[in-house]
């Protein structure tokens, strides 16, 4: 159970992340199309 629980803590972390770059990605494209 603990195990499962790691697991879902690090894709839940990975997912934030994934979102972040995301985030950057579009702004860095907002920005270059100024």
């Amino acid at each position: 159970m603990k195990y499962s629980y790691l697991i879902l803590k690090k894709v839940s972390f990975c997912n934030i992340e994934m979102q972040t770059v995301v985030g950057i990605f579009i702004i860095k494209v907002s920005f270059d199309s100024l």
